[in-house]
């Protein structure tokens, strides 16, 4: 098998990333050191690096399964720039929807900065609206196809059938988090809803959300 999944731990993962060589791909990975430190001190499972067959480190993954397999988060992924463009990041990503998948985990999140949008899309994802934090947020099912099955059930399913029982907590995290944008951010959103158009779900958030209103009123 050419390419391998190996779980790191802190060490082993600090010695990985002193090897990569451009500074704003070391400064990412050491920011996903110190969110993984800040918020699982490396007690948790879900730091690994893709490898190929000489054993070289290729890209990074931090993820989260919870103890009742009710999400998959997707935290930080990483292909220093001499790795990119050759499919690395897709190729961990297809391995966590296959385990999340194995595991019967019923959803996954994830947040997307301005920055990668490109990427995310091409596989399929769609958002809700923007976090506290101005990034993209998504929420949805795991499709039983793993990543692959991602944009047949983006654009199949309602948005009522996406949001499923999240449909509040989505709510409550998106909720008015654009409507206070100062004028450099809402450039960079203007730019990202030119990328997004249909795969940006924030209208069809609200009429789930107004619909379920009235049926609760009408009870």
């Amino acid at each position: 098998m050419p390419y391998r999944v190996i779980d790191v731990n802190r060490k082993e993962y600090l010695d990985s990333i002193a090897q990569i060589g451009d500074a704003k791909s070391r400064g990412f990975a050491d920011q996903a050191l110190r969110w993984w430190d800040r918020h699982y001190s490396w007690n948790a499972e879900g730091s690994v690096i893709l490898t190929d067959e000489t054993g070289e480190h290729l890209c990074y993954l931090f993820y989260k399964i919870d103890r009742y397999r009710e999400y998959l988060t997707i935290h930080n992924l990483l292909t220093p720039l001499c790795h990119r463009r050759h499919g690395y990041a897709m190729m961990l990503l297809q391995w966590v929807f296959e385990l999340a998948v194995h595991l019967h985990v019923r959803r996954f999140k994830a947040v997307c900065v301005p920055q990668s949008l490109d990427f995310y899309l091409s596989l399929g994802f769609c958002y809700w609206g923007l976090t506290p934090t101005r990034d993209y947020y998504c929420n949805l099912p795991v499709p039983a196809e793993g990543l692959d099955g991602l944009r047949e059930m983006v654009e199949s399913a309602s948005a009522e059938t996406l949001a499923g029982p999240a449909l509040q907590s989505i709510h409550d995290r998106v909720a008015d988090n654009d409507a206070a944008l100062d004028m450099a951010q809402q450039d960079l959103h203007d730019a990202g809803l030119a990328k997004l158009q249909g795969a940006y779900m924030q209208t069809e958030l609200i009429a789930c959300m107004e619909e379920a209103e009235e049926k609760k009123t009408a009870r």
